[in-house]
């Protein structure tokens, strides 16, 4: 019984424990439209430093962008994400490293990064290998990405690399923006059809007006501007091509006439023909066709004409052609093409117009650090250069000595660290030549007496020679063309017995037909599809119950023939390239023969 002086206490009821944690939590009122608006645009101000007490309102660092970086090295750009890693390596495993460890590793990244920016400086590997601007921009990137991994010579400055990230401002952007030109240089698309100048003699084609202003034309004057504004798709940033084109009529969909497929019989109108009967007297503009990004043509404007043109036996039809396979997707005559295949070649031609250095006007190489150099001759490099290797010898090879100077008689190569110097040691015969390599330890050693040899060949990859023109170049550059081999087909499918597909034939006799005529393919966008080089291809046509049988309107045929001509010409002139040094040091000692 409570005392009568004490008042009743009532303890308020304890709720129970949640059920869950999101009971637990506390959901604050939702955003307005304009709340979330101002808290994305308007710029917050880093006031976290106010935490780390008075006197640190104007340090550099503030637990803010501590927290920001931390959140770039996880779920940031593939730059800052690598940058996260390597920095997660070098905590964990600080301990175990060393200065003898760090040194070579350093300058092995800053060896691949030269290699890299070399690369995309001047447009080839150390093999001779060409690369594309996509490729050339993506290596350049790749080098300034590597020398930014934070690894120094030392563990100090390792350290200090790790806890200073390198700026991901100006370069992050600028690897961001060659890596996306990489990726955005796709493969330029063949066009559908042929050029006007190139239809075939004795084919049937209506005449048609470019310009001239079709119903679905806003202009009056249509151009390939226009067509895209009409025609192109519509999304933003759309890649596609406006070009003219002759399609070959067998390649064309069947035309879809809304008069016969109107299911109302007022509407239906099937001697839709005698309205159009005079487009076969008078000029008319082309058709409007659009290719799929999957190779898929369709009509987009013109069936009637498109349907007439068939039943008059039309071989190919005029078309304004609208591709959204890419851009940069051009319909070049044959001759056109050839003009721009010699222009190339003469630009290659020049980018190689050099000699190796003549050693005998002017000594004096260039010295660089990290490199090891060999001295031969001519002669000698273009055999490196086409075996692909810098070979080995006995002591023997080339001199009257018996032993190497440390006693040995094992096979060897020579190099010296001094390039102005090495020279000295070329052969007697023939022209000078210098070569270089980068210094490797797994490969060259030191011997008693100073001098640096190596037991192993060593790659023509990894070798340059001094030109006249002050640069290194690829050793490769000095190997003797090779004849192209054939490309290798794919393999041949099992053929239907029944039905019909378009097809293509082979040199050596291969056929390989359209199991997909859904996608309503040309000849060559089969052959693309299929990966069938276009110089193996013989003819196109049909497959009809298990028979082949070419069609002289295929554009196939042609398109092989082409490639063949194009190939044959590119042969012949790497065998008919002016005389090089060696044919004169060959000339030469063919020469004193004779005299003896």
């Amino acid at each position: 019984m409570p005392n009568g002086d004490q008042q009743t206490q009532q303890t308020a009821p304890v709720p129970p424990p949640p059920d869950h944690l999101a009971d637990l939590r506390i959901r604050p009122a939702e955003d307005s439209t304009w709340q979330t608006i101002k808290r994305n645009l308007t710029p917050q101000m880093d006031v976290s430093r106010s935490s780390l007490g008075p006197g640190h309102e104007f340090d550099t660092d503030s637990p803010q962008m501590g927290g920001e970086q931390t959140y770039r090295e996880n779920f940031g750009s593939p730059l800052e994400r690598a940058y996260g890693h390597a920095k997660t390596f070098l905590a964990q495993h600080e301990q175990h490293l060393s200065d003898r460890v760090l040194k070579p590793f350093r300058a092995g990244l800053d060896q691949m990064a030269t290699d890299l920016e070399r690369a995309g400086e001047t447009g080839h590997t150390h093999s001779g290998g060409a690369l594309t601007n996509a490729t050339r921009a993506l290596a350049v990137g790749t080098g300034a990405m590597l020398r930014m991994v934070p690894v120094g010579r030392d563990v100090k400055e390792t350290v200090g690399m790790a806890i200073a990230p390198p700026e991901f401002g100006p370069e992050g952007k600028a690897l961001s923006k060659e890596i996306k030109v990489a990726r955005a240089a796709e493969k330029v698309h063949e066009p559908v059809g042929i050029h006007e100048d190139d239809v075939p003699r004795g084919a049937k084609t209506p005449d048609v007006d470019w310009a001239q202003q079709d119903l679905q034309d806003r202009a009056r004057k249509v151009t390939e501007e226009t067509v895209a504004q009409d025609y192109g798709p519509k999304r933003r940033r759309a890649k596609f091509s406006v070009y003219k084109s002759h399609i070959p009529m067998e390649d064309l969909p069947t035309a879809k006439i809304v008069e016969e497929e109107e299911t109302d019989p007022e509407l239906r109108n099937d001697n839709w023909r005698e309205d159009y009967q005079g487009i076969l007297r008078r000029t008319t503009p082309p058709i409007k066709v659009r290719v799929t990004p999957k190779n898929e043509i369709q009509i987009l404007d013109g069936n009637h004409r498109a349907k007439i043109w068939e039943d008059a036996n039309m071989t190919h039809v005029p078309a304004w052609v609208v591709d959204e396979r890419g851009k940069n997707i051009e319909q070049l005559s044959e001759e056109e093409k050839a003009e721009r295949t010699e222009a190339e070649e003469e630009r290659q031609a020049q980018s190689k117009n050099w000699e190796p250095h003549k050693l005998e006007s002017n000594s004096q190489i260039p010295h660089q650090p990290g490199y090891v150099y060999h001295a031969t001759n001519l002669e000698r490099a273009h055999d490196i250069a086409n075996s692909g290797k810098l070979d080995v010898h006995k002591p023997s090879y080339g001199t009257d000595q018996d032993v190497w100077p440390d006693g040995t008689t094992e096979k060897r190569s020579y190099f010296s660290k001094n390039a102005a110097g090495v020279w000295h040691f070329a052969p007697e015969e023939g022209k000078p030549v210098i070569l270089r390599t980068a210094h490797d330890p797994a490969i060259h050693k030191t011997e008693s007496t100073g001098d640096i040899y190596s037991t192993k060949k060593v790659p023509a990859e990894k070798l340059e020679v001094f030109g006249n023109d002050k640069q290194w170049h690829p050793i490769s550059e000095l190997a003797t063309p090779k004849a192209a081999t054939k490309k290798e087909l794919p393999p041949q499918p099992r053929l239907p017995d029944t039905g019909t597909h378009a097809a293509i034939k082979t040199d050596e006799g291969s056929i390989y037909f359209d199991d997909a005529p859904q996608k309503q393919r040309t000849h060559i966008m089969l052959a693309q599809d299929l990966g069938i080089p276009p110089e193996r291809i013989v003819s196109g046509g049909w497959l009809k119950d298990g028979e082949y049988q070419a069609s002289e309107r295929s554009d196939a045929g042609r398109w092989g023939e082409q490639a063949r001509a194009q190939t044959a010409v590119a042969e012949k002139r790497a065998k008919s390239t002016p005389k090089t040094a060696r044919d004169e040091i060959t000339a030469k000692a063919a020469a004193k023969l004779g005299k003896k």
